[in-house]
């Protein structure tokens, strides 16, 4: 028989309970006191089937799935659970699948477990890469609502910094995966992962690239593309620069009463050598769509830095005017509509479309 069990929000500070969440998976735990919520079915609840499902194999198990499942709560301050150092009996270790083999897997409605490299996020979905090369160069998760992220994972997912996520019991849909409450999502340097996985999976994973299609007429919103070009043009009401903390990067500073110096107000120190960020959005002439308008990107810092440092700036900045003809790219980018526009892309392109330049 399987069960869910539900935890009210104060249960999860609970050491007891806590341990089970992270360390639990594999191991056998004594519950005391669980109160019956409900009773369900696949038809009621396809998401909790489908992880249950994909636990009970009948072919190792030599039993039938089961037809329904009792939905348990614990109860605050009465509901008990106590670890046990004996392995669960039959329990089945993850099945690890790259990403091409989850997309063509049968059937789509199964639960997975894989290895990603995060390379952008919008905060609905995350781009991800692995130790393939799926078409058209990444997989879109979808993080439903429902599922668990944690502040650490949330910033990893945003391609930023390099590392790898481990996607456990995700599902898929139209050609994508998807993230819900019966998901699990670690990076690889938490310590319960080498009980999951092979650190040479990890490996493979992490030295990955991400090699995208060039940006065409046919790209849609939320595709990731490759595209290079000429600058033509610069917005310059969106361009603007400032500075932050050299120590925590932090946009938070005062300026003593003579104005002549700079304090971090986080870090309660004075900052000598702030760091300059910037904000450009360039006009680029792109080589595959040469019979369209110049194409607005929103650049990254790295790149605004790389066309700029030959330029003088004044007390009122840089001379904008000085990137004009200079050669950008190749750059990964994130196709943004910015009005009803509908695709194929339309001939003043730079009217419906804003590219968002990701980290490589």
């Amino acid at each position: 028989m399987c069960s869910e069990v539900l935890l009210p929000a104060g249960q999860h500070s609970d050491q007891q309970w806590k341990r089970l969440l992270h360390e639990g998976q594999g191991n056998e735990y004594r519950f005391t006191k669980l109160r019956v919520y409900t009773r369900t079915n696949s038809s009621k609840s396809p998401h909790l089937f489908a992880v249950i499902n994909s636990m009970c194999n009948s072919k190792h198990h030599g039993q039938d799935h089961p037809d329904f499942c009792y939905v348990l709560c614990a109860v605050p301050g009465d509901s008990k659970c106590t670890g046990s150092t004996r392995p669960m009996v039959n329990y089945l270790p993850p099945v690890w699948s790259t990403l091409v083999t989850i997309l063509q897997a049968w059937p789509a409605a199964g639960r997975y477990n894989t290895c990603v490299k995060p390379v952008h996020s919008d905060g609905r979905s995350v781009y991800c890469v692995d130790q393939g090369t799926p078409t058209p160069g990444y997989v879109r998760l979808h993080l439903h609502a429902s599922c668990v992220v944690t502040s650490s994972i949330s910033r990893a997912m945003t391609g930023e910094e390099k590392c790898v996520l481990l996607l456990m019991d995700v599902g898929r849909s139209a050609g994508a995966l998807f993230a819900d409450e019966y998901s699990r999502i670690l990076l690889s340097t938490d310590a319960v992962v080498s009980n999951f996985v092979d650190n040479d999976i990890i490996q493979k994973t992490e030295a990955n690239t991400l090699a995208l299609p060039s940006l065409t007429g046919e790209s849609k919103e939320g595709d990731l593309v490759s595209m290079e070009g000429v600058v033509v043009g610069v917005d310059e009401e969106s361009s603007i620069s400032w500075p932050v903390c050299d120590n925590c990067g932090g946009d938070n500073l005062t300026r003593d009463l003579t104005g002549s110096f700079l304090h971090c107000v986080p870090c309660q120190r004075s900052v000598s050598k702030p760091v300059t960020k910037m904000r450009l959005r360039a006009y680029v002439q792109v080589g595959t769509m040469s019979s369209a308008s110049p194409i607005a990107v929103q650049l990254q810092q790295k790149t605004i830095a790389d066309l700029l440092p030959s330029v003088v700036q004044s007390d009122e900045g840089w001379d904008l005017d000085s990137i004009l003809a200079r050669e950008l790219g190749p750059l990964n980018c994130c196709v943004k509509v910015t009005s009803t526009s509908t695709f194929p892309i339309p001939t003043d392109f730079s009217q419906s479309v804003v590219l968002f330049e990701i980290p490589h």
